[in-house]
């Protein structure tokens, strides 16, 4: 069939390789498009949602801490983050740790006091261990 459309064999290859391609970067755009809510994220929860709060693409090892590096403080970089991506939740990855900023007084407040069941565990890092010998709520 290949010879009677006049194709060789490797143009066939590089015009599927190229509509493949295609295809991913056009799934990504309307991935990272998707706008996700507040009331969303606290709800459902990122994974059981199958919706992620917008963010910078993390690198593999040290995830967004360059988009951090570029701020003396974090909380500007948060801020700017929430400008470009029109979202008051942003997903940063902090070297393979996977975390969730929330911006402004009425959504933070909505997450500590009024959904506070849904955020109120830090994570297991081995300095807490170090730091507060394992104990948790210092």
């Amino acid at each position: 069939m290949i010879a009677a459309v006049g194709l060789s064999a490797t143009t066939c290859v590089l015009i599927a390789a190229s509509l493949i391609a295609l295809l991913l970067v056009l799934i990504d755009i309307r991935r990272s498009k998707r706008q996700t809510s507040l009331s969303e994220i606290v709800e459902e929860g990122i994974e059981e949602y199958g919706v992620e709060a917008p963010g910078p693409k993390p690198w593999p090892i040290i995830g967004s801490l360059d988009v951090l590096g570029r701020y003396d403080v974090p909380y500007k970089a948060f801020a700017e983050l929430a400008k470009e991506y029109n979202s008051q939740v942003i997903k940063l990855t902090l070297g393979s740790v996977k975390c969730v900023v929330v911006n402004g007084l009425d959504n933070i407040r909505d997450v500590l006091y009024t959904k506070g069941t849904h955020f109120d565990s830090r994570p297991n890092f081995a300095r807490y261990h170090l730091l507060f010998a394992g104990n948790k709520d210092n």
